[in-house]
């Protein structure tokens, strides 16, 4: 009876053993939802930046929103929370600059960037395919209406820095966004946000935004 009671609590304390191992094991190779948001907005920004600074875009309160435009656009870009990011790609618009479009990729080298939850997430490497069409409408020289509809996709490779789990894994987003811009106070409203998926994960972000700046003439 008591050999009975000794294999028995042996058994006991060796699935308790694995069971301690496992959780120790903290590593995965699936992403999270908020992991998935912070892949899709870093990817999002990039391109929405890209067209921001290499088109020229400025906004004055007397001649509204122009663009001047290069042809090619290749830099390399500092992420959030440290690592880079090459953005390379051509940008057409139209003559009278209502109409733009960037196409494009991304490659990431140790793109870290903080998820809502705090965590950073970093794309340690990998390729994204951008094609971003910017369009823009004034009203009366009051305010500016820009609307940007883009997509992302390829693959990416990505670890949590603060749990060490990691994998590899496609990228499949769209952003549509509408921006509407008064040119006397300099103050904006933005519709819209990002939708698809990041390593499986649905994403849905319709707290989307740019930092725009004015200035004075």
């Amino acid at each position: 009876m008591e050999g009975t009671r000794w294999i028995r609590s042996f058994i006991g304390m060796g699935m308790l053993a694995l069971v301690v191992a496992g959780c120790d094991e903290a590593e995965r190779d699936a992403i999270t939802a908020v992991e998935a948001d912070a892949v899709a907005r870093v990817i999002t920004d990039a391109t929405v930046g890209a067209w921001w600074g290499q088109a020229g875009a400025s906004v004055t309160p007397n001649d509204g929103l122009q663009l001047m435009t290069k042809e090619e656009y290749d830099e390399i870009v500092e992420c959030p929370e440290g690592g880079t990011m090459h953005l390379k790609g051509t940008i057409e618009s139209s003559e009278d600059g209502s109409s733009t479009k960037i196409e494009g990729t991304i490659t990431f080298d140790n793109c870290a960037s903080k998820t809502e939850d705090g965590e950073t997430v970093v794309l340690t490497e990998g390729t994204i395919n951008d094609l971003l069409e910017v369009r823009i409408a004034t009203d009366d020289g009051l305010s500016v209406r820009i609307d940007l509809d883009g997509s992302w996709d390829g693959s990416v490779s990505w670890e949590n820095e603060d749990d060490g789990s990691s994998g590899v894994c496609d990228v499949d987003v769209t952003l549509d966004v509408t921006i509407t811009l008064n040119l006397e106070t300099g103050t904006w409203d933005a519709e819209g946000g990002i939708t698809g998926t990041v390593c499986g994960q649905s994403v849905d972000d319709d707290d989307w935004t740019i930092e725009v700046h004015t200035e004075e003439s």
